[in-house]
């Protein structure tokens, strides 16, 4: 898929430089970063979230569903944090 970016002059050269100096195109020295970001981005998530949440990806396909996993999580946590009112 073909996009176009507005990217600082200054990025733009020191990415061209960077992509010149791999021996790969500036399109797939962008596409590798990208992806990098991306990956470390999951990987946050993944480190933050309670280890249930990692088998239910469809409920972290949008910043809205995140957030509402989320509020469920600290829900299910304040709930389960209580004592047992019949003690």
């Amino acid at each position: 898929m073909k996009t176009t970016l507005e990217l600082p002059d200054s990025l733009l050269k020191d990415a061209t430089a960077s992509a010149a100096a791999k021996g790969c195109s500036l399109s797939d020295y962008l596409t590798e970063a990208v992806q990098d970001k991306l990956d470390r981005e999951r990987e946050k998530v993944a480190a933050t979230s309670p280890e249930w949440m990692n088998f239910f990806g469809a409920f972290a396909n949008t910043p809205e569903s995140r957030e509402e996993t989320s509020r469920i999580q600290s829900v299910i946590e304040a709930e389960f944090g209580q004592t047992d009112p019949l003690e």
